[in-house]
């Protein structure tokens, strides 16, 4: 399992630093940490630990942060881009799977009246 970023630090350590950065209205690098992140938890939720059949799944908070992120910016088109990806994904148990569904779909329909 790698869920280390480009820096080395552990992409679930790194929520702090992504919350200073958009406070600070840092946005691109706030962006940038947060694709690490999301590729670092797709390689770890990809895993199939020994005695389990199916893989660990993504953690969903990267991919709902992103939405978030892209919808403010009104940059729809990344906005569902990144809601599909996460969709193709095997999912972490909890409710953030349901959460970004209804995201996805909303995403989607927004697209479809353009």
């Amino acid at each position: 399992m790698n869920g280390t970023p480009a820096d080395g630090s552990a992409y679930w350590n790194r929520g702090d630093r992504i919350r200073e950065l958009l406070r600070a209205g840092e946005t691109a690098e706030a962006e940038r940490i947060l694709l690490e992140c999301v590729e670092a938890t797709e390689r770890e939720g990809a895993v199939v630990l020994p005695g389990f059949r199916k893989p660990l799944g993504v953690a969903p908070a990267y991919y709902e942060r992103l939405a978030i992120l892209y919808a403010k910016q009104k940059r729809y088109a990344d906005e569902l881009a990144i809601l599909e990806r996460y969709a193709e994904q095997p999912k972490a148990p909890g409710v953030g799977p349901k959460k970004l569904k209804a995201r996805l779909a909303k995403a989607r329909a927004r697209m479809a009246k353009k």
